[in-house]
């Protein structure tokens, strides 16, 4: 893969991190660089126009992915690889989903028909994990008949595991997701990453009429200046219907369950 931009001689992680979320940022404002940026790297937004490209709901995943192709890698992972950085016992992804996999069938059915349409940019991908297709070219892979369920070994291969089979049973072994309270037995790190892309605004409508032990769940993953800037902005709000609060709660717990991003 041609890259279009350098690494520096001692690349930081944390840096391409800071990176990938100004780059998420500046394409959710709507910067013209940023969205040129996006449409040529994510093929589903080849079709859509500039202006509408902000309003797609393009993850920090898909932003990860253009750095990584501009610096002439695959994928995000095997640029981290290249820092050297130690995997996780979850590499290369965390599987980003509860209960099921509505996303993960949503990837592979773009790179099925990513494939069957042609595009140049997915042929790598199968070469390198489909022995058949190991040696079609970037402009025969359109008639090669890639399978759905080539595509679906792609995805488990990218989550580091060996068949769609694997994947789908440790995506069931996870714990359901069903109401807005079951958030307060994710683990630590979970609730901390919603804490950090919800904000104050929504999570103080939330905080409304949860239980004491979701309260003690979400103020043991901040510290206790943040938790009583929380508890005050919740106070401030005074009495708010039943039914809004309900409305806010259902939209963070299916921002959380569809994998959305919860900025």
């Amino acid at each position: 893969m041609t890259a279009t931009r350098e690494l520096p001689d001692r690349p930081s992680l944390e840096n391409l991190r800071k990176r990938a979320k100004a780059l998420h940022r500046q394409i959710t404002a709507g910067d013209g660089e940023a969205i040129t940026r996006a449409q040529q790297h994510l093929p589903r937004l080849g079709c859509v126009e500039a202006a509408d490209v902000a309003t797609q709901g393009v993850t920090l995943q898909e932003v990860q992915y253009i750095i990584a192709v501009e610096y002439g890698y695959n994928k995000w992972q095997d640029l981290l690889a290249r820092l050297g950085e130690q995997r996780p016992r979850s590499w290369p992804r965390k599987i980003p989903v509860r209960p099921g996999l509505p996303n993960l069938e949503r990837g592979a059915a773009m790179l099925h028909r990513a494939a069957q349409e042609g595009r140049p940019w997915c042929a790598s991908r199968f070469r390198g994990r489909i022995v058949r297709l190991a040696d079609v070219p970037d402009d025969e892979i359109g008639g090669a008949g890639v399978t759905i369920e080539e595509a679906r070994q792609i995805i488990a291969t990218d989550y580091g595991y060996a068949s769609w089979a694997d994947l789908d049973a440790e995506v069931g072994r996870l714990r359901p997701v069903h109401t807005f309270e079951s958030l307060a037995e994710l683990e630590d790190a979970e609730i901390r990453e919603i804490i950090a892309r919800l904000g104050r605004d929504r999570l103080s409508v939330a905080l409304k009429t949860v239980s004491d032990h979701f309260k003690e769940r979400f103020s043991a993953n901040m510290t206790g200046k943040e938790w009583q800037a929380l508890t005050e902005a919740t106070e401030e709000l005074g009495p708010i219907p039943q039914t809004e609060v309900e409305a806010v709660q259902l939209e963070i717990l299916h921002k959380f369950r569809s994998d959305d991003p919860l900025v």
